[in-house]
């Protein structure tokens, strides 16, 4: 891509990349480092012609948050700061 002066990466980051995580610090440590690495990479490489983003979904509805979905109060918690009021 760089020799190309040509290319677009996409990156999946997550919400955990940027507040951190409760109970699971090396997936926010990992995702975080994804979120680093994409801004390292966008700062040297845009003006080389490659663009580089990342996107960072939210609560996924999935076998790695089903305890958090089974947790009322952390439920609700996380719930109440999602501006759509769903997973």
């Amino acid at each position: 891509m760089l020799a190309r002066r040509y290319g677009k990466i996409i990156n999946i980051a997550s919400m955990q990349s940027f507040t951190g995580g409760y109970t699971i610090p090396a997936y926010a440590a990992s995702k975080a480092g994804v979120a680093q690495i994409t801004k390292a990479f966008a700062n040297e490489w845009t003006g080389r012609g490659v663009t580089v983003n990342a996107i960072a979904p939210g609560y996924m509805d999935t076998k790695m948050t089903a305890a958090v979905k089974a947790d009322p109060v952390r439920y609700e918690r996380i719930l109440a700061r999602i501006p759509a009021g769903r997973w």
